[in-house]
């Protein structure tokens, strides 16, 4: 329960830095184009990351969720991919 009460304060952060950054860093993967990449650093990547697995855990399911997990691990664990191919 605790979890879910620091999830909600961490969407309504999201929410906040979504308001105030441009478009192009509110992105899952952000547009840096000929920008500075140090202007593009937030924390709103990993905090839409983070909400996407927690939505897909909510809906399929600890169990389910964990055991995709297991296996997604299992499977990438010498490796690497990027977003796309995620």
């Amino acid at each position: 329960l605790l979890f879910d009460f620091d999830a909600i304060g961490r969407f309504n952060d999201l929410k906040e830095d979504v308001r105030i950054l441009s478009d192009d860093y509110t992105r899952l993967v952000p547009v840096l184009g000929d920008g500075d990449p140090d202007n593009a650093f937030s924390l709103v990547p990993y905090e839409k990351g983070f909400h996407l697995l927690y939505a897909l855990e909510r809906r399929v399911g600890s169990e389910a969720f964990l055991s995709f997990t297991r296996a997604y691990l299992q499977e990438f664990k010498y490796g690497c991919i990027t977003s796309e191919e995620f």
